[in-house]
């Protein structure tokens, strides 16, 4: 997404400029600019022709927007999740809560979260 939004933001000519939000790319238009969706959809279509897979992805546009939708497989192993704890805490999994001792997590958990293990 990040090289995405870079390529649109570079074939903007500074009349704005790509953001990544979320699962999203924002274009924050300079004052006084109006940038229509036609002119980032070559932009797009140009970045998909490069993949490797550019069968794989589709665009929908419309007045508001460019959805780009991939139609391939996930990757093999799906999500991976990594944690990234200091050596010898403990967190709590419901909100975070960070902790050296088990007895202060099992505490925690059964009085912030009305949780009884």
């Amino acid at each position: 997404m990040l090289a995405l939004a870079s390529e649109i933001s570079d074939g903007l000519d500074g009349k704005g400029v790509a953001i990544v939000k979320n699962d999203e790319i924002l274009v924050d238009q300079m004052s006084g600019s109006k940038i229509p969706v036609e002119a980032v959809k070559p932009v797009v279509e140009s970045f998909v022709a490069r993949r490797k897979d550019p069968t794989n992805y589709s665009l929908e546009v419309s007045k508001s927007g460019i959805i780009v939708h991939y139609k391939g497989l996930p990757k093999a192993g799906g999500k991976e999740t990594i944690r990234r704890l200091p050596p010898g805490f403990l967190q709590c999994s419901l909100c975070g809560f960070l902790t050296k001792d088990e007895e202060h997590l099992i505490v925690h958990i059964r009085l912030a979260h009305e949780v009884i293990r």
